[in-house]
């Protein structure tokens, strides 16, 4: 761990702002492109340089979370261990995704200073804060869309896996508090597909598995042994990465599992069939770094107890909105939205009622004890969205709404009077 104070650290990168820097281009629509950037980085240090500048090529590539994810994670990796220093360039600087994604400086949890959205960031994450980045990427993914039953359940078990396997095999010592890893997750509504990716600059699959006692022939032979289940360095259960794979498979989706120069591919074309799978060797990074890359579809259901073999998973968001001895939920307006007041936010915590509801059988509550008076824009996209969701018998069946004071009665009303019931010329 370094000595130095934030003074100190800042003049240093302040005068190496100064020094020859050396530029890299990269296409970030190129998924060697992070490969590329390492190389390029070491063969500067060799000659002496400690600092570069990042250029795109294209301008306007594709921005997904296989790439944005290691080059985050390398570039601090390389400021930290070689003391480097990145400088951004126009065409960079003309990027609002890179910029809003936090490659060059990844975001990290801070309680005052919260985001509008988790999605589309690249998180820096630490055993101290690994609960509360999957659970903000949660509650953004729940605002996001309707999902289809199971699959919000699926994604959290499999992200806290995951994230959790970062940390874990990080380094050979157990519960390392140093450990750090990266992630970013991406939700493109119009192929209902999430796409997630995880990356750690630790020790790598094969030295942990190797740590564990396990024997293989070959990196790519490490690979596919981690996927199965109960195989683990000591730190874990092992189970994973071979809880993704099931998930993965369930939803007939994709991963794959990149470590020491090889990458393992697995590929669904339908739930649960005889996947296409690849392994093929890249160069690498450095030594270790394990990159997990997966993707799910949101319009597929999932039953969990089926895919964990009969083991029931509960699904601790669902369960903290129950109501006592019935099949109803109750969701606090004021506790569950982000306010009342916009069309957005109608919308937002409309798939959030979806969301809930899509594994419960009841009806959900919506209750909005302490809200003085709401907006009719927040009103109107609220009912209009769950109207089109379940039609209008099903509506009236599933959501009650409670607790409503008489000023947002009054616009309720108002709304939809002027919505359903317009006069005719």
């Amino acid at each position: 761990m370094s000595t130095e104070s934030p003074f100190e650290k800042s003049h240093k990168v302040s005068d190496m702002m100064t020094d020859p820097y050396l530029p890299i281009t990269l296409d970030l629509g190129n998924a060697g492109a992070v490969r590329y950037l390492a190389r390029k980085i070491r063969n500067g240090i060799k000659g002496g340089c400690h600092v570069f500048q990042l250029r795109l090529d294209p301008k306007d590539a594709p921005c997904y979370p296989n790439v944005c994810v290691p080059l985050a994670g390398m570039l601090d990796y390389y400021r930290e261990a070689h003391e480097c220093c990145f400088l951004d360039s126009n065409s960079w600087k003309r990027s609002t995704y890179l910029k809003h994604a936090g490659v060059l400086e990844p975001y990290t949890y801070d309680s005052n200073a919260l985001p509008g959205s988790f999605l589309d960031r690249v998180w820096k994450f630490t055993p101290a804060t690994h609960y509360e980045v999957v659970s903000g990427i949660m509650e953004s993914i729940r605002r996001a869309d309707p999902m289809a039953e199971g699959v919000l359940s699926a994604l959290e078990l499999t992200l806290n896996e995951v994230t959790d396997n970062a940390l874990r095999h990080f380094s050979r010592e157990p519960e390392d508090e140093n450990a750090v890893g990266y992630v970013m997750v991406q939700y493109h509504k119009g192929n209902r597909h999430a796409a997630v990716a995880v990356f750690d600059a630790g020790q790598g699959v094969p030295a942990s598995l190797m740590h564990g006692g396990h024997r293989f022939a070959s990196v790519a032979e490490s690979l596919t042994l981690a996927l199965q289940k109960g195989v683990t360095d000591g730190n874990g259960a092992g189970n994973g990465l071979w809880l993704m794979d099931e998930v993965v498979a369930a939803t007939a989706g994709s991963f794959s599992l990149t470590s020491d120069g090889v990458r393992y591919s697995t590929k669904h074309y339908q739930a649960n069939d005889e996947p296409k799978t690849t392994s093929s060797t890249v160069s690498k990074t450095k030594e270790g770094t394990t990159l997990v890359d997966f993707q799910l579809q949101a319009d597929k259901p999932i039953d969990l107890a089926v895919t964990l073999g009969g083991h029931d998973h509960v699904d601790l968001w669902v369960e903290n909105h129950l109501e006592e001895s019935t099949d109803d939920v109750r969701m606090i307006v004021r506790e569950d939205s982000r306010g009342t007041a916009s069309r957005y936010e109608g919308r937002a915590f409309a798939n959030k009622v979806c969301n809930l509801l899509s594994g419960v059988p009841g009806r959900c509550i919506l209750d909005f004890t302490g809200i003085d008076i709401v907006s009719a824009s927040f009103i109107d996209e609220l009912v209009s969205a769950l109207l089109e969701q379940y039609g209008f018998v099903d509506f009236l069946s599933r959501i009650r709404f409670a607790n409503l004071s008489a000023a947002s009665i009054a616009v309720m009303d108002a709304c939809f009077r002027n919505r359903y019931f317009r006069p005719t010329i």
